[in-house]
């Protein structure tokens, strides 16, 4: 079931009881990536947490793998240039990037909970 009262960091540390500092920095760096991106909303205040930023239908698997990547493109080094990779293997690579999101468009976050239900 999806919640829609915030979820404490408490929550984190019980589904992971051995986190270490490492885990916490990966997570917090994707639930700010998520809170950029306007997928969870960030709570303050001694109830706080996150929740969803917006409506569960509205947010798709696209748009969590985007927020996700967000960072880590900036670093990415770039295809070096040549005439094969300009015409042959970017072309491809951009076809199957828009093929790819066009195919998480579709999923959404109440399709995976729905999902995740079935399997209880």
């Amino acid at each position: 079931m999806l919640r829609s009262t915030p979820a404490a960091g408490r929550c984190r540390r019980r589904r992971w009881p051995r986190a270490i500092s490492f885990l916490r920095t990966i997570s917090n760096r994707f639930y700010k990536r998520w809170c950029a991106h306007g997928i969870l909303k960030g709570i303050r205040g001694p109830h706080g947490g996150y929740k969803r930023g917006r409506e569960h239908k509205r947010i798709t698997a696209e748009d969590i793998l985007r927020a996700t990547n967000s960072a880590e493109d900036v670093d990415a080094p770039p295809l070096p240039a040549s005439v094969p990779v300009n015409n042959v293997v970017r072309p491809v690579l951009i076809e199957a990037e828009r093929t790819f999101s066009a195919a998480l468009g579709q999923i959404n976050v109440e399709d995976m909970a729905k999902r995740a239900e079935a399997l209880k």
